[in-house]
């Protein structure tokens, strides 16, 4: 049975055994959990592949739980590691490519990932990186909100939203919990933003922390996801 050479984001390792370790790595197969036997003895090459947020191409066995052969780093993500703010912003993404279910398009994912990673190694504000992220993978969990028009009657006229009822309304579907259009406007436009055109400048004047909490009580309401990550976060 031939190896598997993939590569893949360390999103986090526990121990096993006395001496070993098992690390998850989010490739673009999904999320794979490897044996790296040895990794806690002293004389161990393999602790850059158990740290978490490092880039690697490994070489594993083909099984259904496979063992770490060799391994490169491919980037360490220093920048990331270095900066406080950075390094929890970006745990906290890491948090929710691991609520990832199975069925995901993983190769899309594993894609916007490594896109992300690299925007937070270049300076693009973590917050706002976090909130595209959410935004984008919310397809993921089952979750499609309805923004270019009233998700309740289908006007295509909308005055603002409404996180209890998934997206956009028309002014007949209003209700005192709907938000104005600005906050629609500027939801859209993150929903639908092309992270590949780098221009992120447009985002430099909106209120990141409101439309951060937005988006965390949009998830509250539509997804079964709990994430630990919100207590630490640094805004």
């Amino acid at each position: 049975m031939e190896n598997i050479k993939i590569k893949g984001i360390v999103i986090g390792s526990i121990d096993y055994k006395e001496t070993s370790k098992i690390v998850y790595l989010y490739t673009k197969l999904g999320k794979i959990s490897v044996k790296a036997l040895g990794s806690k003895t002293k004389k161990s090459k393999t602790l850059s592949f158990t740290t978490t947020l490092n880039t690697v191409e490994c070489i594993i066995t083909n099984s259904e739980f496979p063992t770490l052969i060799d391994y490169t780093v491919i980037d360490q993500n220093r920048y990331i590691k270095e900066e406080l703010k950075t390094n929890l912003w970006m745990s906290y993404i890491l948090e929710i490519v691991n609520k990832f279910p199975s069925d995901a398009n993983h190769e899309r994912c594993f894609d916007f990932l490594l896109r992300t990673i690299d925007h937070a190694n270049n300076k693009i504000n973590p917050m706002l990186l976090a909130i595209l992220f959410q935004l984008k993978v919310l397809s993921v969990f089952g979750v499609a909100p309805v923004l270019k028009r009233c998700v309740k009657c289908g006007n295509i006229e909308t005055i603002g939203l409404n996180i209890n009822d998934g997206g956009a309304v028309c002014i007949n579907c209003k209700t005192s919990k709907t938000l104005d259009k600005e906050i629609l406007e500027k939801i859209k436009e993150l929903y639908y933003f092309d992270d590949k055109e780098n221009n992120f400048d447009k985002f430099e004047n909106y209120n990141l922390i409101e439309i951060f909490n937005i988006i965390n009580t949009y998830y509250d309401t539509h997804s079964n996801i709990y994430l630990k990550g919100l207590n630490s976060l640094v805004f």
